[in-house]
C-alpha cells in the first residue's frame, strides 16, 4: 500500500471453543481531509475481498458493520511540523474506518484465486502545496510563534528567508522524504501465484 494511507488486521475473533473464526476486522487510517477515499477503499472491499476458513465457510463484509473514530495528534514527525495537513496549529486529524468480515453462507467460493488490490480512481483531487513539510528548525530559527496557523507559519518563515538569505542553503528542507499526495493510491494485496496457493480468492 502506498500514499499516505495505513491498514492493519485490528481483530480476530473466535468461537467460545477458540476454534472457528468468527470475526476478522481491519482498520483504515488516513487524514481526515482523505476520508473519501478510506470510503471508497472501505465499500470496495465489501464488493471484492472475501476470506475462506479451514471449514469452507466464506467470510463477507457489509457496509452496515463498518465502525468509524476520529483522533488528533501533533502535526510534527521526526522535526518536520507538516503544515499541509494542519486543522488547527500543530494538529493533524485522523480518519479510522473498521471494516468487518464475518460468516456469509449465501456466498459461493469465486473463481479469482486471491484478493484483488484496490486502487483509489484518480478522479479523487489531489491537494498540491508548495511546501508540504518544513523543519521544526527551521519555524524556530524564523522565531514563529508557536500558536501560528499553516498560513501564518509560511508566511513569517517566507520573511525570515528573505531577510537572512545567507542563511537559508543552512536551513533547507530535503524533500526526499516528503509524502506523495495521490493520497491513498492502493492497498496491494500481495497475493501469492496460483501455483503457490489454490485455495485463496476473492
Amino acid at each position: 500500500m502506498t500514499g499516505g494511507f495505513g491498514s492493519t488486521m485490528s481483530a480476530f475473533t473466535l468461537d467460545p471453543g477458540g476454534s472457528i473464526l468468527n470475526e476478522i476486522c481491519m482498520e483504515l487510517e488516513s487524514l481526515q481531509r482523505k476520508r473519501n477515499q478510506i470510503d471508497w477503499i472501505a465499500e470496495e472491499m465489501t464488493k471484492v475481498w472475501h476470506f475462506e476458513r479451514k471449514d469452507g465457510t466464506i467470510m463477507s463484509a457489509n457496509g452496515g458493520d463498518f465502525k468509524v473514530d476520529l483522533w488528533s495528534g501533533s502535526s510534527t514527525w521526526e522535526r518536520k511540523r507538516w503544515l499541509r495537513d494542519e486543522t488547527q496549529p500543530g494538529t493533524n486529524e485522523y480518519y479510522v474506518k473498521t471494516v468487518t468480515w464475518k460468516p456469509n453462507s449465501a456466498i459461493i467460493k469465486p473463481e479469482r484465486p486471491w484478493a484483488r488490490d484496490l486502487h483509489v480512481p484518480q478522479t479523487f483531487p489531489v491537494i498540491s502545496h508548495e511546501e508540504p513539510s518544513m523543519s521544526v528548525s527551521l519555524i524556530e530559527e524564523a522565531q514563529v510563534p508557536a500558536a501560528s496557523s499553516a498560513d501564518e507559519t509560511l508566511r513569517l518563515v517566507q520573511e525570515w528567508r528573505e531577510a537572512h538569505p545567507a542563511m537559508v542553503i543552512e536551513f533547507s528542507d530535503s524533500t526526499e522524504d516528503e509524502e506523495d499526495d495521490y493520497d491513498i493510491d492502493a492497498i496491494d494485496a500481495n497475493g501469492p501465484s496460483d501455483e503457490e496457493n489454490e485455495d485463496l480468492f476473492t
